[in-house]
């Protein structure tokens, strides 16, 4: 905090460097109570300067922040409501495929839509189950990268929340809209036509099973608009590409081809985001973390303590462009 007198417009340049910081930070005089520099020796027009302060009453109040505060505190709370909030979704996604199911028409009544893609290159039967393992291998790795990340909490809970929030809005775009199956191909679990027992127990079936094909807990249709698959491929490939190091482009290429070849396969001056309805939860979540994340890694154990710092600077394209 610093007090500055406002109606001080000159100082005397005849002062030396201590008596004029005195003076330009209190604002102070150099009036008829205290000598002129050429006057009297340094030392006096100090002590004269302190007494004059010392009696000087009209100071403004300037609040400087605390430059010892911690801008990226840990929250570890917040990042365990993101975390419960992400599983809430993803349990509530597989609710709603359960339901939206039941409401699938039959190929004969509503065939496959039209696809350009698929006119000219015909259907690999493996391909689905590459890219659930691209998709598994891209979640293990981003899972590994961020037990070593020193500000993994932060990090987490903005995975959370955005995999939370994409699953959410999947939620809506399959329940309104209700596509018929992609193609002929198809083989859809029987309808249950109310059994509400039967249906949950497709739930737990699916979640047991990670919503996955290939562990044989996906049998059913009406999940098509927006891909799941394609949110954690793509998700999962950014969040690996920000928090590493620039330099490891091999690392970046090799995660973004598991992206790009499971997304292929799979699919053949107004700040407009403050009138969306999880802006305010943004923020909750974001409100202390007053910097950038640095790129910084630490071992996940308490042994041994020293961590990675300043690992790396340039990480990623927001922060290259900010510092060009």
């Amino acid at each position: 905090m610093a007090l500055v007198d406002p109606t001080a417009s000159h100082l005397d340049p005849g002062m030396d460097g201590e008596s004029g910081v005195l003076a330009s930070v209190f604002g102070v005089l150099p009036n008829a109570n205290c000598p002129k520099h050429g006057q009297n020796t340094p030392e006096d027009t100090k002590r004269c300067l302190r007494k004059v302060i010392g009696h000087h009453r009209d100071y403004v109040k300037i609040s400087l922040p605390d430059a010892k505060g911690n801008r990226l505190p840990t929250e570890w709370w917040k990042t365990a409501i993101a975390f419960f909030y992400a599983i809430f979704n993803l349990v509530l996604t597989t609710v709603v495929i359960t339901v939206v199911h039941e409401r699938v028409p039959e190929k004969e009544n509503s065939p496959p839509l039209p696809d350009k893609f698929f006119d000219y290159i015909d259907r690999v039967k493996w391909a689905f189950t590459v890219t659930e393992i691209n998709g598994m291998l891209l979640v293990g790795i981003w899972v590994i990268q961020w037990l070593f990340l020193r500000y993994k909490s932060i990090a987490g809970r903005r995975f959370f929340f955005l995999i939370g929030t994409l699953y959410l809005y999947r939620c809506v775009t399959m329940y309104i809209t209700t596509l018929p199956v992609p193609g002929n191909h198809f083989t859809c679990a029987p309808k249950l036509y109310g059994d509400s027992h039967a249906k949950m127990q497709r739930v737990l079936t699916l979640i047991s099973g990670g919503g996955l094909s290939i562990t044989g807990s996906h049998l059913m249709c009406g999940d098509f608009l927006y891909s799941g698959h394609t949110v954690m491929l793509t998700l999962t490939y950014l969040f690996i590409k920000e928090y590493s190091p620039r330099t490891f482009w091999w690392y970046h290429l090799m995660c973004w081809l598991l992206a790009a070849v499971g997304v292929a396969l799979r699919c053949s001056p107004n700040n407009y985001l403050t009138n969306t309805w999880w802006n305010p939860v943004f923020n909750f979540f974001e409100r202390n973390v007053q910097t950038q994340v640095p790129c910084s890694f630490c071992w996940p154990i308490t042994w041994p303590p020293a961590c990675l710092k300043n690992s790396c600077k340039k990480y990623s394209a927001v922060q290259s462009l900010r510092e060009e």
